[in-house]
């Protein structure tokens, strides 16, 4: 891990990583956030019995954004586009049988 001071960079030393993750530190908050959302998911699934998560969910508007970011991303990974989408995130999303496409 580096630490960033101004213009240069130094190698955090590994007592100091120990003590930050003691505190609870994140280093990968957007994984944190993925990870909820799958979760979210899930329990959507649970609850409604599919995943047709509206895209304006007032429920919870975060999680109906987030499964429309991922079909997005989706489309543009098959069409070999940029896309923030990695195959790990897509199986995870398939095992759970996941709907790319809703009608």
């Amino acid at each position: 891990r580096f630490q960033t001071i101004g213009s240069t960079s130094s190698l955090i030393t590994k007592e100091r990583i120990v003590k930050l993750e003691v505190l609870g530190f994140v280093w990968e908050p957007l994984e944190v956030v993925w990870v909820d959302r799958y979760q979210e998911l899930i329990r959507y699934r649970n609850e409604h019995g599919d995943f047709l998560v509206p895209q304006v969910y007032a429920s919870n508007p975060a999680l109906g954004a987030w499964v429309h970011t991922q079909r997005r991303a989706f489309r543009r990974y098959l069409e070999k586009k940029s896309s923030h989408i990695i195959p790990e995130r897509i199986q995870q999303l398939n095992d759970i049988g996941f709907v790319w496409e809703p009608l």
